[in-house]
């Protein structure tokens, strides 16, 4: 564990801070308590895929490997490594350029209940 600094990277997929580490210091000022950040981003993946491979489920996808429970794992690994030292406290997901055609609400909040339900 390190502050964020040049040539620190938020683990485990995580290629620049952009803006965690604001984020996370203003939650840490704010709650007054340590925060952590862990990346585990999966670029190109929809909450779709999120949620099938939460589930286990195969689909189709050009360089997601879906055998492997992409992008889910991982999340799943992070959590696993990392939580149980640390604990945690919540989980943020941001999903939506690559959700842009599913326009069902109930669909898309069902996705998030999928990996939330998986992840507990």
């Amino acid at each position: 564990f390190a502050p964020y600094a040049t040539g620190v990277y938020p683990g485990p997929f995580g290629s620049a801070t952009h803006f965690w580490a604001k984020f996370g210091e203003a939650v840490a000022q704010a709650l007054n308590c340590p925060v952590a950040v862990f990346n585990a981003a999966f670029g190109g993946s929809s909450l779709d895929h999120w949620a099938k491979s939460a589930q286990g489920l195969p689909f189709e996808h050009g360089f997601i490997n879906s055998a492997q429970r992409m992008p889910y794992a991982n999340l799943k690994n992070a959590l696993q490594e990392f939580g149980a030292i640390t604990g945690v406290r919540a989980v943020l997901m941001d999903q939506g350029q690559n959700d842009h055609s599913e326009t069902d609400a109930g669909v898309i909040f069902a996705n998030y209940r999928i990996v939330v339900d998986q992840l507990r």
